[in-house]
């Protein structure tokens, strides 16, 4: 029996959010959950295989990433420190779906400040500031917990602060946003364990597309891809997730 045109669609949407997501460091789970919400899924399935694909995608992008000498310990250090025990206790608890309003507008005004500097900004690397370790780990921690709660890495929100302070260049944010989120990811999932919200189904096949789409889009974002191209996929991304968190707002 051959697949239906529905199924092939939910595949192709994987690969896509894969490659668009990994090319940026991050792992795409408000692609995901976005997919998955249009499936007749438990919810506790749709939130675990999300996260699982998460830590699949983004391992793959801080592959390659750490091959082309892109992550900065001593930028990573400080914000993992504080947000795997947050998003650890993150993930124990449901976010009041009040907030994905205020979450959404956060990021459609980051989508189009990263926009506008893609236009406006040279293409090279600029100069970066030293990180102030108190202020990681307050971003590390408030941006775990919050992940932990909306069942996602946080790269989507991680991304746009470092650009903002001026930490880290553009393939050095993914490189962070990238250990950020399989760090979170499985802190998340380790907090639905512990509250026994961890539920696996049929994700072979969605692991499959991920994949394929994830080497594709880490090797063309580590190695090929300029400056700007990426701040423009980053916009695209924090796209998807404006409309995963208004999705989930009116659910």
């Amino acid at each position: 029996m051959g697949m239906s045109f529905e199924t092939l669609t939910q595949y192709l949407g994987f690969l896509v959010i894969a490659f668009l997501y990994s090319s940026v460091g991050h792992g795409g789970a408000t692609g995901y959950l976005a997919i998955l919400s249009f499936t007749n899924l438990p919810p506790n399935e749709i939130s675990t295989t999300a996260l699982v694909l998460n830590v699949l995608t983004a391992s793959i992008s801080l592959g390659f990433l750490i091959e082309a000498k892109q992550l900065k310990p001593k930028i990573c250090a400080p914000l993992l420190v504080a947000s795997i025990p947050a998003a650890l206790i993150g993930g124990m608890i449901s976010l009041h779906k009040g907030y994905f309003l205020l979450l959404a507008a956060v990021l459609m005004l980051t989508a189009g400040k990263l926009l506008y500097d893609s236009f406006h900004k040279p293409p090279e690397d600029h100069q970066t500031k030293p990180v102030n370790i108190s202020q990681a780990l307050g971003i590390g921690g408030g941006l775990g917990f919050l992940s932990g709660m909306a069942g996602i890495g946080g790269g989507v929100f991680l991304s746009p602060v470092l650009l903002f302070l001026n930490w880290t260049t553009v393939k050095q944010t993914s490189a962070t946003a990238a250990i950020f989120i399989v760090c979170n990811s499985i802190s998340g999932l380790l907090g639905r364990a512990i509250t026994n919200r961890l539920e696996f189904g049929s994700i072979a096949p969605f692991l499959v597309a991920a994949l394929l789409g994830a080497i594709a889009g880490s090797f063309l974002g580590a190695k090929k891809f300029q400056n700007n191209f990426l701040r423009r996929l980053l916009a695209a991304v924090l796209l998807v997730a404006v409309s995963k968190l208004v999705m989930l707002f009116f659910k």
